[in-house]
Order: structure tokens, then C-alpha cells, then sequence
């Protein structure tokens, strides 16, 4: 990415530790998207980059070594709880690192610091910019595949004896399972639909793989892509999650 490129950019040919300890603390800031940044972690990383120099690594290795140390810390991993009211740059890492799995972007850093992003329209209007984003996926997928349990059909084996037609396209099916429940609970909050449909829904999201499998004709999807099919006759026992493969099998 640009902002991480910029980041090494900014080192001299020839850095001497400050330089490293300067050069350490921008990319501990970056990674922690504006969490407050444990004091000792860039102590510590400048003292590690110390020894492993002075033991004969290389100036990258040394470099590589202290910021695997970095973005293996807990402190990142996990938000650390703090007995102190949450300000609001702490509300705009919450919220990036729930619909986005990752830091916040600039707008949302600026309505923080300038103390506006609590203010109820304006933090309505950040979560309709953020969950319309592309990078909102991985909130439907990681909540979805959560809630829901969806790792498991990884270790779902489909008997062939069973069911032969099967044969060679169960990871496809297992994956087709998978986006349709994820693709389903996406359009359910994007088009504010009532909670009620979650198990009781007149439609569901499908592929035309998927749709073969069911047995439910849709001219006009293929295989790469998830459509809202209307379901009519015995196909509506597939509206909501409870009719969806990924959840019976």
C-alpha cells in the first residue's frame, strides 16, 4: 500500500538508530490505527534491533525481526480493555476494526479528533459510507461465518455412496453453501429488512450451482456471481437460514 511504501521511503541511506527509533514509532502508529501505543513496544523493538545487529544481521533482517515482534503483539491483536471512558478515536478504531477488520481511514480519524464523530447523525452517516464500502465484506463473512458456525462444513463429508452425483464438486458446494447464507445476511442489512426474515424470508441469494443443486430454475445467473431469487411453490422451505445447505448439512 502507499501509506506503508511512504513509510520506508522516509529512511536515509545510511540510518543510525534514531533514525530506526523514528522509523519504528511511524510504523508502530500506523499499524495501531490510533490506538494508544504501548510506551515500551519502541523501546523495546530499537533495543532488539540493537542486539540483533550487533550479532552479525543484516540491517533488514535486524529491521524484519522488530516488526514481526510488533505485529505479533497482543496489544494488537486484541483490543486491550482500559478502565477509562472510551474516547473518540477509541469509538473510530472500534468501529473500522468491526466492519472492516482494520484500521480507521482518514475521514474517520479527522471526525474524531475534531470530537464530531459521536454526534448521532454524523455516526450514522460514517456507518452507511463504512458498511457500503468494499471493505465491509469482511464484516459479513467473519460475522456471518461466526455466528453461524460456517467453518464446519470444512469437515462435513458428503457420503458418495449416498449421494454419487456429488462426486468431485463438494468443496465447490461447500463453498457455493457458504456464500449464499454470507450473500443472504449482507442483503438483509443492506436493505434494512426486518429481523423476522432471518428465518422467514420469501427469497434467498444464489448461484447457478447452487441453484442446480436445489433443483430451482434461474435463467439468467451463473456461477460466479449471487442473485436474489424469489422462492415459489416447495421451494419456499429454503427461505431464511434455517432452508439453506449450509446450515442443514
Amino acid at each position: 500500500p502507499e501509506e506503508a511504501r511512504s513509510i520506508f521511503e522516509d529512511l536515509p541511506r545510511n540510518p543510525t538508530y534514531k533514525h530506526v527509533h523514528d522509523f519504528f514509532q511511524r510504523f508502530v502508529v500506523k499499524l495501531y490505527g490510533h490506538q494508544p501505543v504501548p510506551v515500551s513496544m519502541i523501546r523495546d523493538m530499537t533495543t532488539l534491533f540493537k542486539y540483533n545487529r550487533k550479532n552479525g544481521a543484516t540491517f533488514w533482517d535486524a529491521t524484519s525481526i522488530s516488526l514481526t515482534c510488533a505485529l505479533a503483539s497482543p496489544n494488537l491483536i486484541f483490543v486491550v480493555e482500559r478502565d477509562i471512558e472510551l474516547d473518540q478515536l477509541d469509538i473510530a478504531n472500534r468501529l473500522s476494526l468491526l466492519l472492516w477488520s482494520s484500521v480507521p481511514d482518514k475521514t474517520l480519524i479527522q471526525l474524531a479528533r475534531k470530537g464530531e464523530l459521536t454526534k448521532p447523525e454524523i455516526y450514522a452517516q460514517q456507518f452507511e459510507r463504512m458498511i457500503e464500502d468494499d471493505k465491509a465484506q469482511r464484516f459479513f463473512e467473519t460475522f456471518t461465518n461466526q455466528w453461524l458456525e460456517l467453518d464446519r462444513l470444512e469437515v462435513v463429508n458428503i457420503d458418495e455412496e449416498l449421494f454419487p452425483q456429488l462426486k468431485d464438486q463438494e468443496d465447490a458446494l461447500k463453498e457455493s453453501m457458504t456464500k449464499e447464507t454470507q450473500s443472504f445476511m449482507r442483503h438483509l442489512i443492506m436493505e434494512k429488512k426486518p429481523a423476522r426474515e432471518i428465518v422467514n424470508a420469501d427469497f434467498t441469494m444464489l448461484n447457478s450451482h447452487l441453484a442446480r443443486h436445489y433443483g430451482i430454475e434461474t435463467p439468467g445467473i451463473d456461477e460466479n456471481h449471487f442473485s436474489k431469487v424469489k422462492l415459489e411453490g416447495e421451494h419456499k422451505v429454503r427461505g431464511g437460514i434455517l432452508g439453506q445447505g449450509a446450515i442443514q448439512m
